[in-house]
């Protein structure tokens, strides 16, 4: 039995979106892809996911998203890349319970 994830995927660039989407999609994980925190926090009134993968945002709205779902009741893992290194901004994540930081200069 195989077991499908659903992923809310936001990401700015568009193109690096489908080709997430694209290549979950083909490993049994269906993925919703945003371009932004709060298109995400609009569609969480119709759909459940199972992590949020949120890449190439800057560091204020990748915490303001994180802050937005966990005081919307929606405690989802976070997984964040970024190319900041920012120790404040990570250390202010975590208290909003993301469960992976990641840092790359080419997200």
């Amino acid at each position: 039995m195989v077991t499908q994830y659903t992923i809310a995927y936001v990401n700015p660039d568009h193109l690096a979106g489908e080709l997430m989407t694209f290549s979950l999609d083909s490993a049994q994980t269906q993925v919703w892809s945003f371009a932004d925190a709060e298109e995400l926090m609009r569609s969480l009134r119709s759909a459940n996911f199972d992590c949020v993968l949120a890449a190439n945002l800057p560091v204020g709205d990748m915490l303001d998203l994180e802050c937005a779902l966990h005081d919307s009741g929606h405690h989802l893992p976070v997984i964040g890349v970024s190319e900041s290194t920012d120790v404040q901004a990570l250390v202010d994540s975590l208290r909003y319970g993301r469960t992976v930081w990641g840092s790359s200069p080419a997200v």
